[in-house]
C-alpha cells in the first residue's frame, strides 16, 4: 500500500554517454592486475590487460545506488590502450566481489581468491580501436551481479563495489 517507486538516471547533462566522475576508476588501490603465476595484484600499472589468462580488479567507490533499489542496467565502459584484431579476442568471465563495501586493493591483495558471488557474466569482446570506447569496449549487462549487491542489508549509497575479471 505504502510502495515507492524509485528511478536512478545517470546520465550526464553535459555528455549523455558520459560516466558520472564519481563512478569514474583512478589509479592505485581501484585497479589490479594479476597475471597466473604472481601471488598478489600489482597496483601501479599504466594498463590493464584483459584476458591473458589473468585477473584484473575494478572497485567503485561510493556507488551511490540506494539499498534494494532494482538495477535495470549497468556495464563497465572501457577505453582501449590498444588496438586488437579477431584474432585477438578474449573470452571473459566478470564477477562481482561478495561485500556490501568491497575493500581497497592492497599490495598483498590476491584477486584469485576473493570471495565473489557465485554467478558470473561472460564476455567475449569485439575488436577494440586505439583510444575508442564504443560497443565492443563496454561489457555485457552487469545488473544481476550489481543486484546482489544493492540487494545486501548492510550495503549503503557510500559503499564501494568490487569486480574481478578472468
Amino acid at each position: 500500500q505504502n510502495a515507492v517507486l524509485c528511478s536512478c538516471d545517470c546520465l550526464s547533462p553535459i555528455d549523455p554517454n558520459a560516466v558520472p566522475s564519481s563512478n569514474l576508476i583512478t589509479v592505485g588501490p581501484d585497479d589490479a592486475a594479476q597475471a597466473l603465476v604472481q601471488s598478489t595484484a600489482v597496483l601501479d600499472g599504466s594498463v590493464l590487460e584483459l584476458g591473458q589468462q589473468g585477473h584484473v580488479g575494478l572497485r567503485f567507490q561510493k556507488l551511490g545506488v540506494p539499498p534494494g533499489a532494482t538495477i535495470t542496467s549497468a556495464h563497465i565502459q572501457f577505453t582501449a590502450a590498444v588496438a586488437s584484431t579477431a584474432n585477438n579476442i578474449a573470452d571473459l568471465q566478470i564477477r562481482v566481489v561478495d561485500s556490501p563495501n568491497a575493500s581497497a586493493f592492497t599490495a598483498t591483495t590476491d584477486l584469485k581468491t576473493l570471495p565473489v558471488i557465485n554467478a558470473s557474466v561472460g564476455w567475449q569482446p569485439g575488436e577494440w580501436q586505439l583510444n575508442e570506447a564504443l560497443a565492443n569496449e563496454k561489457t555485457p549487462d552487469l545488473k544481476a551481479l550489481l543486484q546482489e549487491i544493492v540487494n545486501d542489508t548492510q550495503y549503503t549509497p557510500d559503499s564501494a563495489v568490487a569486480f574481478v575479471i578472468t
